[in-house]
């Protein structure tokens, strides 16, 4: 999702904290299906305070081949 600019809505599971590290990106939430149902509709009422340009720069940035490589 993030490498097509778009945010992302997860879970609090040990791994996506280290991926969805600026507020820009998306939403992390308990791991129960209110929280989430709750974060899915913050991102979709708020869909502006998600830049589509600067999420894909930064995950380009952070995460593109040539930089892990």
């Amino acid at each position: 999702m993030l490498a097509t600019g778009k945010p992302c809505v997860s879970t609090r599971c040990g791994g996506t904290e280290s991926i969805l590290t600026e507020p820009y990106l998306g939403e992390l939430c308990d791991g129960n299906s209110a929280a989430l149902a709750a974060a899915m509709l913050k991102v979709a009422k708020n869909i502006h305070s998600y830049p589509s340009k600067k999420i894909r720069r930064h995950t380009i940035e952070t995460f593109d081949y040539s930089v892990l490589a």
